[in-house]
């Protein structure tokens, strides 16, 4: 079996097929080609670039979102000194690691090639979920892949779990 004599080969070129879908999955959101920055992703830059001055979330700056958000945002605005491309660089980052998370998941329950082909589906799927913005509509598609796909089971049962999660 080709798997087993060249393993280390066949990981590189999965976990390379699913960076480059990944990329390719936020390339249109990238700050060069996103253009205008929709309500809520401005206000979470706004308070992180305000962070970055000294500004204080919920004493200086007033959102109902919880500061998590305006603290990555604030991390990623250092990494990309002071632009949205270290914002964007979390983005992939953070997508990859979730990719490869669930790459291995998915290989341990059904084998490598469904593992590749299911990570590859539904990061490709990312794309039409997040449509450039952070949406409580999108949150629950999230929780609903989350849900049916790490509940372990090979049955359509497993999609019952995010079918409570997606409606609304």
């Amino acid at each position: 079996m080709v798997a087993a004599r060249y393993p280390a080969i066949l990981w590189l070129a999965a976990l390379s097929l699913l960076f480059a879908v990944v990329v390719a999955t936020l390339y249109v959101h990238a700050p060069l080609y996103a253009g205008v920055v929709g309500l809520d992703p401005g206000v979470f830059l706004y308070t992180a670039e305000q962070m970055q001055h000294g500004a204080v979330p919920y004493r200086d700056l007033w959102d109902h979102k919880p500061p998590a958000i305006y603290y990555i945002d604030a991390l990623g605005l250092g990494i990309g000194g002071g632009a949205a491309w270290g914002v964007w660089l979390l983005e992939v980052v953070a997508l990859y690691a979730a990719a490869v998370l669930g790459f291995v998941t998915l290989k341990r329950a059904f084998g490598a090639l469904p593992a590749v082909f299911g990570t590859v589906v539904w990061i490709g799927g990312v794309a039409f979920v997040i449509q450039g913005a952070t949406t409580p509509r999108s949150s629950r598609s999230r929780s609903s892949l989350q849900a049916s796909t790490c509940s372990g089971r090979r049955s359509g049962a497993a999609a019952i779990p995010g079918a409570a999660f997606s409606s609304g």
